[in-house]
């Protein structure tokens, strides 16, 4: 029985390091993306005196003193996942889902910065600082 080990080398191209490294750091971006919005959102909507997920969605946090947090949670998201949309566009050169998954990726991204720019009008009984009064039925 013959014993053969193989043995690689790696060319020391800066180019190609540097485009790993850049490719990592987009993966990244879309590792942070959600967990930071999930905290975010989630710590704001737990602290608005108001605000209750049960009735309002998110981008309600987007009125009042303090909707510039949501509002620069939605557009630092929407830039997150368009960095990842690119780093999956690089890494995945070949296979079933080379042209899908990063440009899926990209459209979330893209509506969260929508989400980001355009503020919701005051509606379902959120007014920012006033807590919600219930009705009976």
């Amino acid at each position: 029985m013959t014993n053969t080990t193989s043995t690689t080398t790696t060319s020391a191209n800066p180019t190609t390091t540097q485009k790993t490294t850049s490719t990592q750091l987009l993966l990244w971006a879309g590792v942070v993306a959600g967990p930071t919005f999930v905290v975010t959102a989630g710590v704001q909507a737990l602290t608005r005196t108001g605000f209750s997920l049960s009735h309002q969605p998110l981008s309600m946090l987007s009125l009042g003193d303090l909707g510039w947090i949501q509002i620069s949670n939605f557009l630092l998201a929407g830039l997150f996942s368009l960095a990842f949309a690119a780093g999956v566009r690089r890494r995945l050169a070949t296979g079933p889902g080379h042209t899908w998954a990063p440009a899926l990726l990209a459209v979330f991204g893209v509506g969260l910065l929508i989400g980001g720019a355009f503020v919701p009008d005051a509606a379902l009984a959120y007014r920012p600082g006033h807590r919600m009064t219930t009705r009976p039925v």
